[in-house]
Order: structure tokens, then sequence, then C-alpha cells
């Protein structure tokens, strides 16, 4: 998906399951809706940053010039999400849709009452031949006009970006794993091809490493000082082991996830044997 930010005071981090619920609730709505909007729940801190690792869909009805939200469920559901996770707070709201429409205002107006400075996802979730891939954008809300005259409401947007823990991170790499299989399905690999191909992409990188630091001793390249200074600190975080003690302890934990996979197997044939004994 395609990430579009802009500088501001405030920043949006993302997580997938965020994004992932937004297209299904939006692949899901009903026929003859047109946009599905919801509440983010998530995290901020006093340095501008908010994060959204949860939301859920609000059922709405709207016209050119009004909206209205079904505010029971909203908080109904809120409930029930901070029951599950206490540590989850309403951040704001998402909509579907290619520009911000005029009843964005009185939402928004809405979840500036449940939080002090809401955050607006809009996700465009239509895709075409014109336009191949998802539009993600943030914005704030600021008030502008004349002092003591008529104001108004303006969207400002602000930083967009996506974080993810490492288990989502992981879910979203088998997921890409499936894009060009027909099928669209994808199997999981078992914890010795997790290893191998774990040690596959880390073999790749280095290799992509070293083609830079090459390029740029034989001065084929610009040094980029930033990403110098990074290598270094990767460079010195490694522990210094010589090459036996650094293959016993490869060996060592290979032989531990061999172990671990053979018993688990194991275990799995001896519970399937058993079962087929009892329906006998």
């Amino acid at each position: 998906a395609k990430v579009s930010s802009s500088s501001g005071a405030l920043q949006l981090r993302v997580h997938p399951t965020v994004l992932l619920q937004i297209i299904d609730f939006y692949e899901r709505r009903p026929e003859n809706q047109l946009q599905v909007i919801g509440t983010l729940l998530g995290s901020s801190d006093s340095k501008g940053q908010v994060t959204a690792t949860n939301c859920f869909s609000v059922p709405h009805s709207e016209s050119e010039d009004s909206a209205a939200i079904d505010i029971e469920f909203q908080r109904a559901m809120f409930e029930l999400h901070r029951k599950a996770n206490p540590g989850e707070s309403i951040v704001g709201w998402f909509s579907t849709g290619s520009s911000i429409r005029a009843p964005s205002v009185l939402i928004h107006d809405y979840y500036s009452r449940e939080c002090r400075r809401p955050v607006h996802l809009l996700v465009n979730a239509e895709v075409d031949d014109s336009r191949p891939r998802m539009q993600f954008r943030a914005f704030v809300s600021t008030t502008f006009g004349v002092p003591g005259k008529t104001k108004g409401t303006m969207f400002v947007p602000i930083e967009l970006r996506n974080e993810a823990y490492d288990d989502e991170a992981a879910a979203c790499r088998v997921m890409q794993s499936g894009r060009n299989n027909i099928k669209r399905a994808v199997s999981l690999l078992d914890d010795v091809g997790n290893v191998r191909s774990a040690a596959r992409n880390l073999s790749r990188m280095l290799e992509q490493v070293i083609a830079y630091v090459d390029s740029v001793l034989t001065d084929q390249q610009k040094a980029d000082p930033q990403l110098g200074r990074s290598l270094a600190q990767l460079v010195n975080t490694v522990p210094k082991l010589d090459k036996e003690t650094f293959d016993d302890m490869v060996n060592s934990s290979t032989k531990d996830l061999l172990m671990l996979s053979y018993l688990t197997t194991m275990i799995r044939t001896h519970l399937d044997f058993n079962e087929k004994l009892i329906a006998m």
C-alpha cells in the first residue's frame, strides 16, 4: 500500500492489523453504502506520536451536508475492547474514500469529545488500472478565520508511518509470499524451514551490505555518513567470537531445535494415534 505523508506536529503510526481490518470492513459493507467509518484505538504520548493498534467499524448514515453515527454502538464496542485491551484508548477515527467530505467535520467534532486531539485516517480502498495501490492519509483538524468573526474547520495532513510488532511483520511476510500464487494460498513453514528462510534472507542482506561497502571503497558510489554510522553501530553490537566458539554455539542451538521438532512430531503422532483408537 502507498502511504502519503506531510510534515506536521503530530505523527500517526499505524499497525498492519488496523489497515487489514479497515479493508475487510470496506469489502463487507452493505451494497448501498458508499463508505465505512469507525473508531481508531491505540495510544498517544506527550511528544505528539499517536499509535493505532486496533479499530472497529461504526454504523452511520450521511447525506451531502449531515452525518449521524450510532453513538450507543460506538460506546458499547469501546467498552468491550477496553475489557480485552485495557491499555488501548480512542485516538481518532477512520473513513474510506478518495477525499474528505463535508460531513467529516461533524464526525470529527464528535471524536474531539472522546479524546483530546483525534486523528483522522482516510483510506482510499478503490483499486483500478490507473491506481493499482491503495492510499492512506492522516489528518488533524484546526480552526481558521478572523478573530471575533465566523471560524471554520480545516483538515491538515500529518505524517503517517507503518509500524508492526514482530509477529505482525512475520504474518505480513507470509501473506506477501502468496502474491504470485494463483490460488492466493500459502503454507506455513516448520521450525527448520523458518531457520533456513531466515538464514537465506540474512545472507542476502549481508551480500547487499558487502557490495555497498566495496562500491564505496572503490569510489564507485558516494558514501552516506548516516548509513556508515548505522553499519558501524551494527558491527559493534556483534559479539566478538572466534570461529570455533561460534560453530559450537550454532551447532548446539541447531541440535536443540531439531530435538524440539522431533519431540513435537512424536507427540502429534501419538495424539493422532490415540484419537483413532478411541474412535474404534
